[in-house]
């Protein structure tokens, strides 16, 4: 027990949580293994045996918090029965620790007031008062504060609460990210849950940026539709403990339809195509749309990709026959038509065009249950709580002593704002004894 409430094991162990914490903070987490080879060459073994790449859910990290925790917890209690010990009226040695203390204990015994007089003065100055009926004396224990006499374990206990709502959270959560087209649906693992896309759209500004984002779904449960609702942007969705959260939008550019417009001489075609389909132009003349990528790119080894996932330089790759025989094949280009140097083969007098273009949106839901997150809002809650109450609420405690023989003796405790404690003791001496003079 001594070792667990050791202050040395408390700063040993918070440093290493420093560490930790900026090492997950530095190493990219929840990666491919193959991210980590790739990158941190022969570290990455180290990394993934150490469970570093999911760090804060990893047994080296959790093992460390659970240590900090029973530390923690161990402090606590062990400073707690101290305080609460501390609360019981008794009897005491007294030793006045300020000059206050002195002037106070001089006026008693000048003017020898009645205990309920004192009493009364120190409840006026909003004193909690009890007094103990001793043997040999008569003590009256006067305090002030009390919330700021805990504050620090209020502190405490709000740090445990968050610690055990962070390792509930690592342990319990559940999140799943899902993209869905309309009328798509999934099933969520392990929940008996379906999740259904009824609708979605994209709201803009006038200049175009994304307003908003909307999916209007279906919970379904042993297909049965539960409920229904419209999930935005910080407006989610809730049911039976889960929150389904509007995340990002996309297009399935595996699905992109075209509008291809082809001439050849005098004889001008417009059509539309699906990505991966063919289509008879004439009796003479197919078309062939291989595929489409929006934002065009190549690497270093040739191979085309697409840089990003906005159609920010779309391009579809197209074949054309006639009689069989391959009379176009290559890249055509939406914001660049004239641009020919991909195309592999083209016949002189023949133009195509990409006129226009259209992709399915897809939503990005992310559906999240943390049983434990509550239990981290509180302990925030009773973290600011402590923290106001040592600040602003500063425990304050004077002991008076009425021996048999009618002397009295008075001490004061309180660390916190002491020069605001002195000049209340300064003040309750006057009151005993008007004509006081302060300057001795």
């Amino acid at each position: 027990m001594k070792f667990i409430s050791s202050l040395k094991l408390t700063i040993v162990l918070i440093i290493f949580l420093i560490i930790l914490a900026v090492l997950g903070t530095l190493l990219p987490q929840n990666e491919e293994p193959a991210f980590y080879q790739e990158h941190y060459a022969g570290k990455a073994s180290l990394i993934l045996k150490l469970g570093l790449d999911h760090l804060y859910r990893s047994p080296l990290f959790l093992s460390v918090a659970l240590l900090f925790l029973l530390n923690l917890t161990a402090c606590s209690l062990k400073n707690l029965l101290t305080k609460i010990s501390r609360l019981k009226v008794k009897s005491t040695e007294f030793k006045p620790v300020s000059r206050e203390d002195r002037l106070l204990t001089e006026t008693l015994n000048q003017v020898r007031p009645e205990i309920g007089l004192l009493a009364d003065l120190l409840k006026k100055k909003s004193f909690r008062v009890k007094t103990l009926e001793l043997k040999n004396e008569t003590l009256i224990s006067a305090r002030k504060g009390l919330v700021g006499l805990f504050g620090p374990e209020i502190v405490h206990f709000g740090l445990l609460l968050i610690i055990l709502g962070g390792l509930g959270s690592a342990l319990l959560s559940y999140r799943n990210t899902i993209a869905l087209l309309e009328g798509e649906q999934a099933e969520l693992e392990g929940k008996n849950l379906i999740l259904r896309l009824d609708r979605f759209t994209t709201e803009f500004y006038p200049n175009g940026i994304v307003r908003d984002w909307k999916s209007q779904v279906s919970i379904l449960e042993d297909n049965q539709v539960k409920t229904s609702g419209t999930i935005e942007v910080n407006k989610p969705l809730s049911y039976r403990g889960l929150n389904f959260y509007q995340m990002s939008y996309g297009y399935n550019w595996d699905k992109t339809r075209v509008k291809l417009k082809i001439k050849s001489g005098n004889e001008q075609i417009t059509t539309e195509i699906d990505t991966g389909q063919s289509q008879v132009l004439s009796p003479r003349l197919e078309l062939k749309v291989i595929s489409f990528v929006p934002d065009f790119q190549i690497d270093n080894t040739g191979q085309v990709f697409s840089r990003s996932a906005e159609p920010a330089n779309p391009a579809v790759l197209l074949q054309l026959e006639e009689d069989k025989k391959v009379i176009f094949s290559g890249w055509v280009f939406y914001l660049h038509p004239d641009f020919s140097r991909f195309h592999r083969k083209s016949k002189e007098d023949l133009e195509v065009k990409l006129e226009s273009f259209t992709a399915p949106e897809f939503s990005v839901l992310e559906a999240v249950c943390d049983p434990a997150a509550n239990l981290v809002w509180f302990g925030c809650f009773l973290l600011v709580v402590g923290l106001f109450a040592s600040f602003y609420f500063p425990y304050r405690e004077l002991i008076i002593s009425k021996r048999v023989d009618g002397q009295y003796a008075a001490m004061s405790l309180g660390r916190k704002s002491r020069d605001r404690f002195s000049a209340e003791i300064g003040e309750l001496a006057k009151a005993i004894n008007p004509k006081i003079n302060r300057s001795n």
